[in-house]
């Protein structure tokens, strides 16, 4: 495969189009991802989500789809990180990962995430970026941990933000 990577935030409806089949085709492991999928082209559509996409000769190889957290003021919430398992270990999510947050530089307390608690590979990633384990709670199947991390963009009050955090998991969890 030869390369010519670009990275640009979400575009056209062609740049949905191509979007949402890249998600389904990339699929996550918990029930209602389905209904997720759905749901967020609507929210993409509508400008709630936002996502930043990578592409390969104008094929999408890498996403990064992020929102407002609904539940919690001043955390943006990563939603979705998705890279072509034959382009992996070239940095694309962490650069994707960089511009959101130097473009939400000052308007988020923090970066959210989640991930099954057997996704290493991620979750060492996360870590290896700056976000912290806050909590391990069963999230979207009540018999699999989900992991929660967050990154403090307000260092100032990074232990408040991390108790804001796992208060928030724990609502989620319920």
């Amino acid at each position: 495969m030869g390369f010519r990577y670009e990275f640009k935030q979400l575009g056209d409806m062609k740049d949905l189009r191509l979007l949402m089949n890249f998600l389904a085709s990339q699929g996550l492991d918990y029930r209602g991802f389905d209904s997720w999928l759905q749901r967020s082209e609507q929210e993409l559509t509508s400008g709630f989500k936002q996502a930043v996409v990578a592409y390969n000769e104008g094929k999408i190889v890498g996403d990064v789809v992020y929102q407002p957290e609904k539940n919690l003021s001043g955390f943006l919430e990563i939603k979705n990180v998705r890279i072509d398992k034959n382009l992996r270990m070239r940095d694309f999510a962490r650069f994707m990962l960089k511009q959101i947050e130097v473009e939400c530089s000052g308007k988020y307390m923090a970066m959210i995430v989640d991930a099954r608690q057997n996704n290493y590979d991620f979750i060492e990633f996360a870590k290896r970026f700056g976000f912290i384990s806050v909590a391990n709670l069963p999230l979207y199947d009540k018999d699999i941990l989900d992991v929660t991390m967050i990154k403090p963009l307000d260092r100032e009050n990074r232990g408040g933000i991390i108790s804001l955090a796992r208060k928030l998991a724990v609502q989620k969890a319920l």
